[in-house]
């Protein structure tokens, strides 16, 4: 089973250095080129089942993503609140800015600016902490990811497919979301990883999940496999029984890639506008933080 983890496209706050989670920006136009051209690179791929953000951003990519699909009448994205970005608070829509480990406050009152939060655990009034959204992304993988699994887990009579050439632990679930909260959710998910299968050190660390850029992937492989029958223990079975069902379990969760963007080489942004403006650094580290890294010199 695979589970994509897609960044939704540019939105118009993400032109802007304030912090924004749950407030509700619309995709820029390139960021809607780029849900085009991403949806256009997955359309030769199948795809069963889509979830989103209920944000713009997030809905929108989404929709682009499910119009690519050759039967895109039949693939409805399910939207669901679990998915958003982190809840800023009050700082949503206020100026962003990297700030120093030794900086002593969140926020600089003469300057009206919101720096970074440098712990797992500190938060903006009234938003959440990079805890609390783990603790969301726990909750999101268990609506969304884990029934498929529970479904391909059932016992059944054959391993094999069925008539359509299908299992169900051979699905593919796609969920568009946000950077911060995407390195929380595939974190997540390789947490549930079997006892004694090789653990991913991005379970312990989400922040080495850094960087996707707007519609940028991930992708986490969750393989099932059918339980071998113990010799010893198993039952002959003559021609009038029924064989026994077939067990499935979990041989591991493990990080398949991370960061594809190979769909991005041909998005070009207008002229003019953004397009044209000069280098900022602190674009650079604004939209590093949102693809999900926070700062270079954040603890986790």
């Amino acid at each position: 089973m695979l589970v994509t983890f897609i960044r939704h496209g540019e939105s118009t706050d993400n032109l802007r250095p304030v912090w924004a989670g749950w407030a509700d920006a619309p995709l820029s136009n390139h960021g809607m080129n780029q849900a085009r051209a991403l949806g256009q690179h997955w359309a030769s791929t199948r795809i069963d089942t889509v979830y989103c953000s209920d944000l713009k951003r997030a809905h929108s990519t989404a929709k682009a993503l499910v119009a690519g699909q050759p039967d895109s009448t039949s693939l409805e994205p399910i939207v669901t609140p679990l998915l958003r970005e982190q809840n800023f608070g009050i700082a949503e829509g206020k100026p962003w800015a990297a700030a120093p480990d030794s900086s002593p406050n969140a926020k600089s009152e003469a300057e009206q600016v919101y720096y970074t939060i440098h712990t797992r655990h500190g938060k903006f009034e009234d938003g959440e902490s990079l805890d609390d959204l783990a603790r969301r992304a726990e909750e999101a993988i268990d609506t969304t990811v884990w029934p498929h699994v529970v479904e391909a887990l059932r016992p059944r009579k054959s391993a094999a497919a069925n008539d359509a050439g299908e299992r169900p632990e051979d699905a593919h679930i796609v969920l568009v979301s946000h950077g911060l909260a995407i390195s929380e959710l595939a974190a997540a998910l390789l947490r549930r990883s079997p006892p004694g299968a090789e653990s991913s050190p991005h379970t312990r660390n989400p922040r080495s999940l850094r960087g996707l850029p707007n519609t940028g992937w991930t992708q986490v492989c969750i393989d099932i496999q059918p339980v071998t029958p113990d010799p010893a223990t198993s039952a002959t079975v003559d021609d009038t029984e029924e064989a026994p069902l077939v067990q499935m379990k979990i041989e591991s969760i493990y990080l398949q890639s991370v960061n594809n963007s190979p769909h991005l080489r041909h998005v070009k942004r207008q002229s003019g506008g953004i397009g044209s403006a000069a280098h900022d650094e602190k674009q650079r580290q604004l939209r590093e933080f949102f693809g999900g890294g926070g700062t270079s010199s954040s603890s986790s």
